[in-house]
């Protein structure tokens, strides 16, 4: 549990989070992280701490961007199969069960096909389909996906022998899967392009919350 107390004197606050060493006693483990609300209203909310399953403490509000390097199939794509199926992009979450906000996408198409897609998010590793053919994840499996973000051919910057583009503001909420830190990524083709095995890498910002 934790606990926002205000110092009068000083116009600060103390965040006291923490678990019970011992079990009993709820001041045990207890640690304060001081804020002022004068100079930093903004940052220090984002500073806040919060305990881990640990106990260890963790700064809710952090940001962090993850490469993830998609694996394709190598022969040519027709729109609507399965671009890259399901792989797992560890370390997301700050805590097990917990959120973030994706915020950006930075695609690198190194095959420099510019072909649109549709990048999948879901909860747990569960599979889209045979990467090449048409999807094909049951209705119950189906719940696990938490969102997209379409990537259409317009949005390429051509910059020689590969294309990149950048998303930014997505602003989707996601959550973790119970006892777990990671988030699952799969994506879906829009196009017919022809990619080298790992022609599509990304980096994904997220904001903890």
């Amino acid at each position: 549990m934790g606990a926002i107390i205000r110092d009068p004197k000083d116009n600060r606050k103390q965040a006291r989070v923490g678990t019970p060493s011992d079990g009993t006693n709820p001041g045990d483990g207890i640690t304060t992280h001081s804020i002022n609300w004068l100079t930093e209203p903004i940052s220090g909310i984002r500073r806040l701490w919060r305990s881990n399953s640990a106990g260890a403490a963790i700064v809710a509000g952090d940001g962090d961007v993850k490469d993830v390097t998609l694996t394709l199939d190598t022969a040519a794509y027709v729109a609507n199969d399965v671009l890259a199926d399901t792989q797992e992009v560890a370390n997301v979450f700050a805590v097990v069960g917990g959120r973030v906000v994706i915020q950006s996408i930075t695609l690198n198409d190194k095959s420099d096909q510019q072909q649109g897609l549709r990048l999948l998010f879901l909860r747990s590793n569960k599979s889209i389909g045979t990467e090449n053919d048409a999807p094909n994840i049951s209705d119950d499996d189906a719940d696990e996906i938490l969102g997209w973000v379409d990537v259409s051919a317009g949005d390429y910057l051509d910059i020689g022998g590969c294309s990149i583009v950048s998303r930014n503001g997505i602003g989707m909420m996601v959550k973790a899967a119970a006892g777990s830190t990671s988030l699952y990524i799969a994506a879906i083709s829009n196009g017919t392009g022809t990619y080298s095995a790992n022609g599509i890498t990304l980096k994904i910002g997220v904001l903890g919350v």
